[in-house]
């Protein structure tokens, strides 16, 4: 085989690479960042998401008739679905907040069939999210 030709093979072999390797550079980039929980190989993947609604002090869900005067914060969104929030990484901006403000949060969204801990089971809740974001609206 000549000199020539090798380099040609060689130049089409790595063109190849090249691109494909652009190609799925650009679809990871333009890939969907929806804020959904996903079922793969039996085990939950959790992915970023924003929830927008009320903040609120939860409620215990209504057949346990429980009466506490306790406030555990969480977020009703605009469907009508309520959330408890892990705010350990901010907790300096939520002291500000009240009952009633308008919010909008970022984090990773856990829901409530997998969490096990027994005290959460309580309130009326889809979920947990580990809030890394938080502004008042």
């Amino acid at each position: 085989m000549s000199q020539s030709k090798h380099k040609k093979i060689l130049t089409i072999i790595f063109g190849s690479i090249l691109l494909i390797g652009l190609i799925y550079f650009f679809a990871m980039i333009n890939a969907k960042s929806e804020s959904e929980i996903t079922l793969k190989n039996n085990e939950y993947v959790f992915k970023q998401t924003a929830l927008e609604g009320e903040w609120i002090c939860l409620s215990y869900k209504k057949e346990l008739n429980l009466q506490e005067n306790r406030c555990e914060v969480g977020v009703k969104t605009d469907n009508g679905l309520s959330y408890a929030l892990d705010t350990i990484l901010i907790e300096g901006d939520r002291t500000r907040l009240k009952t009633g403000d308008r919010v909008r949060m970022e984090g990773l969204l856990v829901p409530i069939e997998e969490i096990s801990a027994d005290y959460w089971q309580k309130y009326d809740i889809e979920g947990i999210m580990k809030v890394e974001i938080l502004e008042k609206l």
